[in-house]
């Protein structure tokens, strides 16, 4: 495991958000070798051996999933300012369906491109991984679950995020999927269940901004329309637990 994954350290590098830095040639090859170093780098810190590095102490893997789910559905319910179709069917289902995996890796907890610190110089080069303060040890599927969420594809409805991976060339959510299967050979036929609660966190975190800016909280006005982004995340966890996405 290389020492970038956990040592606090300058780096110089680029991040990539909702373009392609200037430094990267805007090609489909390019992008290929973007998402491949992504998933590259989720494996890689996955294969890191929790014990041996001493970071039992981050977090508690029994009742993991158990957690996320109850907690982010208080969330919901914390900042909820209107009804939204398909939530109830989604938070019923969720609660339903917790899995019962016993692998225990570490879990980054915000795992997606715009957390990464790529080399200037070589898109197939992750050279850091930001944002460590959600870091914890349990399932390492939700990371996989989290990281499919952000990548967003080209026939996604307008989702309160934007990424750079529905240009053309980036792999799909399914070909990210496939490649973490070949590269870890973990059992990925419970996946729904992790792009589900993936769609429904993230709408919880938009939700919480909206309801900040629906209160007065918060003056910007960026914020006016996430409730629609919150709206089609949630119709996206129906499907996904419908198995109607990958």
């Amino acid at each position: 495991m290389d020492k970038h994954f956990y040592i606090m350290e300058k780096r110089n590098g680029v991040v990539i958000d909702d373009k392609l830095p200037n430094q990267f040639e805007d090609t489909e090859n390019t992008c290929q070798q973007i998402s491949e170093a992504v998933i590259q780098s989720l494996v890689q810190l996955q294969k890191v051996d929790y014990q041996k590095e001493h970071l039992e102490s981050i977090g508690k893997p029994d009742g993991y999933l158990s957690r996320q789910v109850y907690g982010w559905i208080k969330r919901h319910e914390r900042s909820k300012t209107e009804e939204i179709k398909y939530i109830d069917s989604v938070e019923k289902w969720l609660m339903d369906h917790i899995p019962s995996n016993e692998e225990v890796t570490i879990v980054h907890n915000d795992f997606k491109l715009n957390n990464m610190m790529f080399d200037p110089q070589n898109p197939d080069t992750v050279i850091g991984v930001f944002d460590w303060e959600l870091a914890t040890i349990g399932d390492p599927l939700a990371d996989l679950g989290s990281a499919l969420v952000y990548w967003i594809e080209k026939d996604d409805p307008p989702l309160g995020i934007t990424s750079v991976t529905d240009k053309p060339g980036f792999y799909s959510r399914r070909a990210l999927l496939e490649r973490y299967t070949q590269l870890t050979g973990r059992d990925v036929s419970n996946i729904n269940f992790y792009l589900t609660l993936g769609f429904y966190k993230l709408a919880g975190i938009l939700q919480q901004l909206y309801y900040r800016w629906k209160i007065g909280e918060v003056k910007d006005d960026r914020f006016a329309f996430l409730n629609v982004g919150v709206a089609n995340l949630i119709a996206r966890a129906e499907d996904a637990k419908n198995n109607k996405l990958l």
